[in-house]
């Protein structure tokens, strides 16, 4: 019972480290690769790499590493395999235009819904992630775990809102920026949730914003595409979680030691940069070598072709064109077909308006010559 208990506990947690790297490279790799690497890393790279760190014999866990939720083998290890792979693929075409990005969100929408799942996603993994902890873990662990995840991300939210109206010379706020921030405090606060107070939780949250800002600026100078900020959000804030481990912690339940700033000394602090530096190491090392082997075998990325015509449709044949005619639409006309009686009564059609067809402007210039 414990051991499938154990087994569907860290699979969650293992496509979770999937699901973040795979952002780092969208619209590039062809998605028989995607499932290679994504096979190997789940199968072989993290199964290690977790067992150092959280498993009883463990040897980070023996030396007192702390990692209360998931900030190295998830956020840092997937932001790090993202790291390798996007640097190995190249950019995208036309995404750096004289040496600037350039690129524009696209729904604004999916957006506000994914920010949304995420957050209440996060109260619950944070919450039910104390589990990991050594058998000193309580229920009191599971609850300052959940407050401290929504300090974090509210002060994370809060600075974000004040940095990008500030840079628009308080014109405007960017609602991507908004939500960017969010994710950066949610993430800050995994390494470090059950083992702080709550204002610490917020500065915690409000110093993720502006380290993940820099790092974006710093990848985009360095000609990395990152479309969603996978990098910067998931591997600089993992990092910065992880090192506030060390600096705020405390009563660890991991050998009952506290962070630097509470008299803890530099112990802990240190450890958790091993945790780091092995974190990194892993992840880059294994991503490059199984990127080397595949690439000698075939094609990592989709064609130039296949890029520009998007991979919903080059790679899984499926359009917004064959979307949208399955939902009723006409897309040549852009105009829903009354396919039941409810489409023809309310006359649903799409955000654009169709063009007046030529047999109406020829049948309304006939009208008006009869009349002159």
């Amino acid at each position: 019972g414990d051991t499938l208990l154990d087994w569907v506990f860290q699979f969650a947690v293992a496509a979770s480290a999937t699901a973040v790297m795979s952002g780092s490279f969208a619209g590039r790799m062809r998605f028989v690769i995607f499932c290679a690497i994504a096979f190997v890393l789940s199968s072989v790279a993290y199964p290690m790499l977790v067992h150092w760190i959280w498993h009883k014999h463990g040897w980070l866990r023996k030396q007192g590493f702390l990692d209360c939720a998931g900030a190295a083998p998830v956020h840092l290890f997937g932001g790090s395999m993202g790291l390798a792979i996007t640097a190995g693929l190249g950019p995208r075409k036309g995404v750096f235009y004289q040496g600037k990005l350039q690129t524009r969100p696209s729904s604004p929408l999916y957006v506000l819904q994914g920010t949304l799942a995420l957050v209440w996603g996060w109260l619950a993994y944070c919450s039910g992630m104390a589990g990991t902890l050594p058998e000193t873990a309580s229920t009191s662990l599971a609850t300052v775990a959940a407050v401290n995840t929504m300090v974090a991300a509210a002060f994370a939210t809060l600075v974000a809102l004040l940095m990008s109206s500030y840079c628009s010379s308080w014109k405007f706020t960017s609602f991507y920026d908004v939500a960017t921030g969010t994710l950066c405090g949610l993430v800050a606060i995994t390494g470090p949730g059950a083992v702080v107070q709550g204002w610490e939780a917020a500065l915690i949250g409000a110093v993720a914003v502006p380290l993940a800002c820099a790092l974006c600026k710093a990848i985009a100078l360095l000609r990395l595409d990152d479309p969603v900020g996978i990098i910067s959000v998931h591997g600089g804030c993992g990092l910065w979680s992880l090192i506030a481990v060390g600096l705020f912690a405390n009563a660890s339940p991991v050998g009952n030691e506290t962070g630097l700033l509470h008299g803890g000394g530099i112990h802990l602090l240190a450890i958790q940069l091993l945790g780091c530096t092995m974190t990194l190491s892993w992840a880059l090392g294994v991503t490059s070598l199984l990127f080397l082997l595949l690439s000698r075998v075939t094609s990592l990325r989709v064609s130039a072709a296949a890029e520009k015509m998007g991979l919903d449709e080059a790679e899984h044949n499926s359009a917004v064109d064959q979307l949208w005619t399955s939902l009723g639409y006409d897309c040549r006309c852009n105009q829903r077909t009354a396919t039941n009686s409810f489409a023809s009564s309310r006359n649903n059609s799409c955000s654009r308006s169709p063009s007046p067809s030529p047999s109406r402007s020829s049948s309304r210039g006939n009208q008006q010559q009869q009349q002159q």
